[in-house]
């Protein structure tokens, strides 16, 4: 029982989860006709980092 006290409510971002899909999709494809560079944030500073220096 006290587990259950302790489940993390969902925002408002993640309780809709299928309109974050949309808009991750609608910025992938933007990126690909634009060129731009994907730069993944969830790798360490320092490899993110690297990876824009890189690109510039």
């Amino acid at each position: 029982m006290k587990r259950k006290r302790k489940v993390k409510r969902l925002d408002r971002y993640e309780k809709n989860l299928e309109y974050m899909e949309r808009v991750r999709h609608a910025y992938l494809r933007l990126a690909k006709e634009k060129r731009w560079k994907i730069v993944d944030g969830v790798r360490s500073r320092k490899e993110v980092e690297e990876e824009i220096w890189a690109y510039i």
